[in-house]
Order: structure tokens, then sequence, then C-alpha cells
């Protein structure tokens, strides 16, 4: 006869047993398991066994988690298993530093998609060490990652890129600023410059005007430049000299074309299935003759969808071909691509999946493609109050981790170099914005003034000056753009904050102390 304890640990088994036991998949092991119209069924007998024996009863409810309608049952708090929001990025900060064994899924494909696309932009040889042993630990718990990857990241490879071309074809051309290109440069170097004799070796296909009549690259227009890269540029950079490199540079429109990024994410389809280490080299193909001859990319619709479950938290975001998988979940589908116990990681409301399925197929209004998980703003606040503490370390830190999730998020290499002025570590932070100045997007007027003061602070008037020159580029609204800056340090050499600065008259006084020449600059810091 069981003892006590023996019929309370089997009930407690049972009764975890049933909690982790849910829609759409349920648990094929189980007795009372069965398929209904092709669905995954059962009457819940596992519930009423353990009801019987004493088990708290689950109450069914309606419940709006993360912007997520829930039908389920209530779990009480100290349940194994249960509802939680689910965030692909706050999964991956808060798991990066344990062993890769002890990590989730979703922090293990965001570790993944870090260590490749930084190896695009990098400086330094890559080293596929790492991505090879993020894959070999998702492929041990039975992920397809070739299918995965082919349906998420080789597109995101191609974008990275065909981005490091372009701006290498501005640099060539004598439009960017001196230095301000100097990593992409060294990154172009060896591997990418195979990739630059590709890209002028593909040109001549793409003006074949068969081709090119199918997939246009995007129209860029002076202003459009401006916007992607006006940090970059030349402070005498002017419209008409912009336009002349448009309309005589097609190496700059065919790195910006759909075909030339379905050719680069074809080829490294091809090396993810024969060569990981090639691929994770970001190694460019021998020959231009077959690159230009490859067929072009083809998404993988349901690797596409187990990426962006893992990847992408907000279902607006997902393209409606993931969400429609998500609302059929075809057990044949997931056996060719991950274990059940897999995707259970994350739970998503089928109904839920249906009626956005719908909304996103019906929806013909274009929409722009939000950012994925956590974005710098989100931390300012927190930052903010580090570094009015004296915490400056603290507050870098806080966006240093951001940065290990979007290597190419300008707005957290400026947020970190203003956090690391903080410290006086004048150096550091001039490499974090000149690495912000370098990204698409990165040269608003907030980094316009950070970079200003900092060069003046370092001695460096005449590139103050010349940063400060980018003002007339900025749009006409910038007057309503207010932040919070460090005012211009007093005689003791301590920044201050100061809130709710108006940009433009910021800069301007800036420059006219600059212009002066009577600064006595305080101590450069210890970088």
């Amino acid at each position: 006869m069981e003892s006590q304890a023996e019929q309370r640990i089997l009930l407690d088994a049972l009764v975890s047993y049933s909690d982790a036991c849910t829609l759409p998949l349920l648990t094929p092991s189980c007795p009372f398991y069965s398929v209904d119209s092709g669905r995954a069924s059962c009457e819940e007998q596992c519930r009423d066994i353990a009801t019987s024996r004493g088990a708290e009863p689950r109450n069914v409810r309606n419940g709006n988690v993360g912007g997520l309608v829930m039908h389920g049952r209530e779990l009480p708090i100290r349940s194994v298993s249960g509802a939680q929001p689910f965030d692909a990025a706050e999964q991956h900060l808060r798991q990066r530093g344990r062993p890769l064994s002890e990590q989730g899924v979703s922090a293990l494909l965001l570790g993944l998609e870090e260590q490749v696309l930084g190896a695009v932009t990098s400086s330094e040889q890559p080293n596929p060490y790492m991505s090879e042993v993020i894959w070999g630990e998702l492929s041990r718990r039975g992920l397809n990652m070739e299918r995965i990857v082919r349906g998420g990241l080789t597109a995101e490879i191609a974008t990275a890129v065909r981005l490091s071309l372009q701006l290498f074809v501005l640099k060539r051309a004598g439009l960017t600023a001196p230095g301000n290109t100097s990593d992409i440069e060294e990154a172009i170097s060896g591997t990418g410059l195979r990739w630059f004799t590709l890209l002028e070796a593909s040109v001549v296909r793409w003006e074949d005007a068969s081709e090119r009549s199918a997939l246009t690259a995007p129209t860029h227009t002076p202003a459009r430049i401006r916007e992607l890269w006006g940090p970059l540029l030349a402070a005498d950079v002017t419209d008409i000299m912009i336009d002349s490199f448009l309309s005589g540079t097609p190496e700059y429109h065919h790195a910006m074309s759909r075909e030339f990024a379905l050719r680069v994410a074809a080829w490294f389809d091809h090396l993810f299935e024969t060569d990981l280490t090639a691929a994770f080299s970001i190694t460019a193909p021998e020959h231009a003759e077959m690159f230009t001859a490859l067929p072009m990319h083809r998404d993988d619709i349901e690797g596409k969808w187990i990426w962006e479950r893992f990847t992408v938290t907000d279902l607006d975001d997902w393209h409606a071909s993931s969400l429609i998988e998500e609302w059929r979940c075809d057990p044949a589908t997931i056996a060719a691509l991950c274990p059940d116990r897999i995707l259970n990681e994350r739970t998503i409301d089928n109904r839920t999946a249906g009626e956005r399925a719908l909304v996103a197929v019906s929806d013909a209004r274009p929409r722009m493609p939000r950012y994925k998980g956590i974005v710098p703003s989100l931390f300012i606040s927190e930052a903010e109050q580090a570094l009015r503490e004296g915490a400056w370390e603290r507050a870098a830190k806080i966006f240093a981790g951001v940065i290990e999730l979007r290597p190419a998020d300008a707005e957290a290499w400026n947020n970190l170099g203003f956090c690391q002025m903080g410290g006086m570590q004048y150096e550091a932070a001039l490499k974090s914005f000149t690495r912000s100045a370098e990204l698409p997007r990165g040269g608003g007027t907030v980094s316009i003034g950070n970079r200003t003061l900092l060069l003046h602070l370092l001695g460096r008037d005449e590139e103050a000056l010349e940063v400060s020159k980018h003002l007339r580029f900025v749009p006409l609204d910038a007057d309503a753009i207010q932040a919070v800056l460090w005012a211009h340090p007093t005689e003791t050499g301590q920044l201050e904050l100061v809130d709710q600065v108006g940009m433009i008259p910021y800069i301007r006084d800036l420059r006219a102390h600059i212009e002066k020449g009577a600064c006595a600059h305080p101590t450069a810091g210890n970088g």
C-alpha cells in the first residue's frame, strides 16, 4: 500500500503533467490522447483524476497576456508550468550568460543571429567557432537547422552584406568624411573584397533588360541617401554630387537590388547545407560566373515560421505565411522541423493566429516593419537615473547588453557613448559615437550634438566644427527635438546632465563657443 508521501508525489506529478499538456499539440504519449478531424484532442481525463484525488481545480477563463488572447485553465503561482508573456529578445538578454545547454531556443537562435551578422561588418577575421557550437546545440535538440536558417537567417545575411557594399561604394566615390568608414574599409578587405568583385561582375548581368525589368532596385534620391548615410557623408557633399554618383554608379544600385540579395541568400543556403565553417566565415564564392548564374533564393515558408516563432515577439511583425502555418499547426510539418517539446516553449492561441493571418492576408496597405523585441528607448530612463547617481558603468552596461542583441543599432551605440562620457571615458565614447555614425540612420541632431561636444573636450576643435556642419542637413522640424544632454563641463572638468534641451540651440551655442577659441580644455579622460 502506498504511503501518504508516495500518494502526494504521484498526485503532484499528475498535476504537473496535466498542466504542461497544452493545445494545439497536447501529449501524444498520453493514453487518453486522440486525433479528431486531424487535430489533437482529449476529454481532459487527467484533470478529472487529479481533482478526484484532492488536487486543486483549474478554472477555465480567457485572459489577455502580453497582447495575446489566452484561453485556458488558471494555474497557481506554485505550478510547475504556466502561461507567461513571451519576449524573445528579453530571453536572449537574460539567458546569454548561461551555458548553452541551459538556454532556450529563442536565446540560442538570437545568439546565432548576433554572431553571424556581427561577422559581416567586423573588421576582424570572423571566428566561426561560437556559431558552430550554437548550431550544434540547436541540432542536438532536434531542430532542422538547414531549413530554419534558410527560412529566416540567410536573407538577413544578404541584407548585411549589401549594406556593407553600398557603404564601400560611397567611400570609393569620395562622398564619405575621412575616417568615418574605417571599420567598413577594414571589413571589406580580404573576404569582403571578394564580395565587391562579385558585385562588379554581376552588374553586367543585372543591366540586362529582361532581368532588371523583373526585379527592380528601389529608387534612390539625394534625400534618401542623406536619410540613410547622412552622418557619414562629407560636409561639402552637395545634392548635385549625389545625383552624379547615382547616375554613374551602377554598383550602388545593384547592391540594393532584390536579385543581388536573393543570389547572396542562395549562396548561403548552399553553404549552410555543405560547409558550416565557410558559412559562418561569410565566405564569398570563388568564381563570379558561378555566382551570377545562381538560381535566386526561395524562402522556406515552413522554416520561416519556426524562425519567426522563436525570434519575433509580436505576431503583427510575422509574415502572413508564418501566421497561416501557426494556425494550421500541421503535425507533419512540425515533425520535419522540430520536436513537439521544442514547439511548446512558446504557446500561441490558435484562434488568435488565425485571426491575425486573415488580417495580414487581406490588408493591402504597406506597413513599415517594426523593431523586434527590445529597443534602446526602453532603457533610457533607467540609464539616466544611473548617470545621475554617478553609476556610469551601470548605465553603459545596459546599452552594451542591447548592442550584443542589436549590433547594428545606431541609437544603442550613441547611447553607449553618451554613458561612457559620464565616466570621462572619452576615447571609448568616441569609438561608440563613430560606430553609431557608420550605421544607417545613425546621425540625427542628438548624435551631432554629442560628437561635437566630445571632440571639443578631446581638444579636436576643427573636427568638432566639421561635425557641427551636418546640422544644415537635418529635417526642418528638428527645432522641436529635445533631449537630456551633457552640459559643457565647468572648471573642474565634471560633466552635468541638463534636462530637455533644444537640440538646435544646443549645437549652435556649442559651435559659437568653440569658434571663440578661448576654452581651456578639461582633462580628456582615460579612454
